[in-house]
């Protein structure tokens, strides 16, 4: 059953809902007069203009707003908190904030909260490979595992010498025609033995990749 958006004051009514749905009848009853009025694509997109901005802003004020606030990262936290004077207020503050925030995750990774401060401060332990990079995300209550963070290097990749491709020449005349012949009798023989070869190391290599 197609829904009712004409009616006024129905109950369970959505306004916003019926906002968009009569935005779109709006737009095939349009339609339906400019094509029966033979408008041209120009004046067709002009008539229909104004019932899709009235449309779109239907559907986009339904839309909730993007979370301004960045999510609470461990590793980042962590990595703030060595900067703080270790056993100051502020110190002792944020630690008992990120046990709270991530002591649990951190028990599902095997390992213990309290642990880690010590060895953090003493240098330890390396804030990016030992900790694992959870996340709080905005507005959510529970920390999340991420993938570690790649490192990117940031100095100039050393550059790599051309090799230099030597050309090779043969001078037949200078072999002789016993020689020549030798080794074309000799390439004959040891042909198949090369290309089987090839063959068989290159089905190796696809199966081990």
């Amino acid at each position: 059953m197609p829904l009712d958006f004409k009616t006024p004051n129905l109950c369970g009514a959505n306004q916003s809902l019926n906002n968009i749905l009569s935005a779109q009848d709006d737009i095939k009853k349009t339609l339906k007069n400019s094509i029966t009025g033979g408008l041209d694509a120009s004046a067709l997109t002009s008539a229909v203009g104004a019932n899709l901005d009235t449309l779109k802003s239907n559907i986009t004020g339904l839309l909730p707003e993007l979370p301004t606030i960045p999510d609470i990262n461990l590793q980042s936290e962590m990595t703030s908190l060595l900067a703080l004077p270790v056993g100051s207020a502020q110190y002792l503050s944020k630690i008992a904030s990120l046990k709270t925030q991530f002591g649990d995750a951190l028990s599902l990774q095997g390992l213990d909260f309290d642990s880690l401060i010590p060895d953090l401060g003493s240098g330890g332990i390396d804030v990016c490979s030992s900790i694992p990079n959870l996340s709080i995300p905005s507005g959510a209550g529970s920390a999340i595992l991420k993938v570690q963070n790649l490192p990117v290097p940031d100095f100039k990749p050393a550059e790599e010498a051309i090799a230099e491709v030597q050309e090779m020449s043969l001078d037949v005349a200078q072999l002789g025609e016993d020689k020549l012949t030798a080794a074309l009798d000799n390439l004959k023989s040891t042909l198949p033995t090369t290309i089987a070869w090839f063959v068989i190391n290159k089905v190796l290599l696809q199966g081990t990749c």
